[in-house]
């Protein structure tokens, strides 16, 4: 049960951050919504996740040493690697605050680390339960709703224990499609 209760979070966190992305942009939503397992979807999904992760970071304990920059850690330390921060490094990602669904798309996806659900094997066990629900779900909602943003700013990313969600939650008008 607690894995099953634990692998929620972070997908309906992914979902918010895209439909919260897609009712600024219609034409984008139109777009994703019709296809929603193809190649722009995928883009629209990872540049939205790049950009708002739902995991804070990777959280690991070293086996061994490590040495990065000059600096070495000892085994048994705790290292955290920060998704928002590492996603915006402009070294891995050109132009890195700006939403760019074309990045994904130009043939060879950017360098730099992805982890928007963490990494390795112990990477959230949401992931794929998270794919499900943006490739069912988002169809589902904008083919029956419009969202309309209640703000021309995007809505502040805070941490709350391991993630990182909309600070007051997806804030949009709804009307009929």
């Amino acid at each position: 049960m607690s894995l099953l209760m634990a692998a929620k979070e972070p997908p309906s966190i992914a979902l918010t951050w895209l439909l919260d992305r897609l009712a600024g942009e219609p034409e984008l939503a139109r777009r994703f919504c019709a296809d929603p397992e193809g190649e722009l979807a995928d883009a629209v999904v990872r540049e939205t996740l790049r950009l708002r992760p739902p995991a804070s970071g990777v959280l690991r304990r070293l086996r061994q040493p490590l040495e990065i920059g000059g600096l070495r850690i000892p085994a048994g330390a705790t290292a955290l690697v920060p998704s928002a921060l590492v996603h915006r490094d402009p070294r891995s990602f050109a132009d890195p605050d700006s939403f760019r669904v074309e990045r994904w798309l130009e043939g060879q996806p950017p360098a730099g680390p992805f982890l928007p659900f963490g990494g390795g094997a112990r990477r959230c066990v949401g992931e794929p339960l998270a794919r499900a629900e943006i490739e069912t779900v988002v169809p589902a909602i904008l083919s029956r709703v419009r969202l309309t943003p209640l703000s021309t700013e995007p809505e502040r990313m805070v941490q709350r224990a391991t993630v990182l969600v909309p600070k007051r939650g997806l804030l949009a008008r709804v009307a009929d499609a």
